[in-house]
């Protein structure tokens, strides 16, 4: 019988790799991983057990194994390359927790174009949210925008509007973070303080994850101003001052979430079309490098360790298998 490896979250802020058997399941596919990567902010809270129980059946996913009371096998994006089945010897993308070989439905197998890198491929996930969010705000023209935060998805929004020509300010509070977006090619104007600023905005896309920074995009909006909140915050509560501007000035927070396509597009869209679209983006070399840190699978606890310690682990974090076997 085959042996398995995969990442589980065994109790709160601790995780362990472990070996199981691997059973043959019929008319599924063997896949052996190349890379996975990791969801920052929600693996996080998985983690750390931040996850409300009202919320479990929505954030399952596929393949997961165990419940978010922990232990929990828990992940979504992987390539692999199938060792059986119809799609055998080709590069695919899965949703699927970390793991080093594992049996899967041909259904949920998308076969990489050639000009996607694995590197690319791991992002999609964070591209079709981003995607997603800009379609919730139904963008006018001429409408001055603005991103409030700098992790992922901040950098994807970033990364889609910059895609669709359209201008936009990102405003990330850490200066070591701050410092690395300088150095994005798709992103042109940053700030470090929403004080900076001088001006205020018609729609603003909150990526921070926190309250602070779902205040921060409130205040920096003008009349009838749209904040895009794509940040979720699992049993963490939210502080808002809404008694000064929020009523007077008509502004409105929109929730963005990628499980349903966005209602502006609900009808002409399928979720299949909107990952088209998605892998259309990921064409572009920029994608394969930018900052991003690596590691190996056997070194995933210690990692991730530090991520629910709240250490600043950097863009969408690669994790290499094929290099353990």
């Amino acid at each position: 019988m085959m042996k398995t490896y995969s990442y589980w979250v065994i109790e709160a802020k601790k995780g362990e790799i472990r070996e199981s058997n691997l059973k043959e399941e019929k008319d599924y596919s063997l896949v052996k991983t190349l890379l996975s990567g990791i969801s920052t902010g929600t693996e996080k809270l998985v983690g750390k057990r931040n996850v409300p129980s009202s919320a479990y059946n929505f954030m399952s996913v596929p393949y997961m194994e165990g419940n978010f009371d922990l232990p929990i096998k828990y992940g979504y994006s992987l390539v692999g390359v199938p060792l059986s089945g119809k799609y055998k010897g080709l590069r695919t993308f899965i949703m699927h927790p970390h793991q080093t070989l594992f049996y899967a439905s041909d259904s949920d197998l998308l076969v990489l174009p050639d000009e996607i890198s694995n590197e690319a491929a791991i992002l999609i996930p964070y591209l079709e949210t981003a995607l997603n969010a800009i379609w919730d705000a139904k963008l006018r023209q001429k409408e001055s925008v603005a991103i409030v935060g700098g992790g992922n998805l901040g950098i994807f929004v970033g990364f889609v509007l910059k895609s669709m020509d359209i201008k936009f300010s990102l405003i990330e509070k850490s200066y070591k973070r701050y410092r690395k977006i300088l150095n994005l090619k798709w992103i042109t104007s940053t700030y470090k303080e929403s004080s900076d600023l001088g001006q205020t905005f018609d729609v603003i896309f909150n990526t921070s994850g926190s309250s602070e920074g779902l205040q921060k995009s409130l205040d920096i909006g003008g009349f009838e101003s749209r904040v895009i909140d794509l940040s979720w915050y699992g049993s963490t509560n939210v502080n808002l001052n809404l008694g000064e501007s929020f009523h007077w000035n008509r502004k409105k927070i929109i929730s963005s979430q990628v499980s349903h396509v966005a209602a502006p597009k609900r009808i002409s869209v399928s979720k299949d079309e909107r990952l088209k679209q998605v892998l259309d983006l990921l064409r572009d070399p920029v994608l394969n490098k930018f900052g991003r840190c690596e590691i190996e699978f056997k070194n995933l606890p210690g990692f991730m360790h530090q991520l629910y310690a709240n250490k600043d682990v950097g863009w969408s974090p690669i994790i290499h298998y094929e290099r353990n076997s």
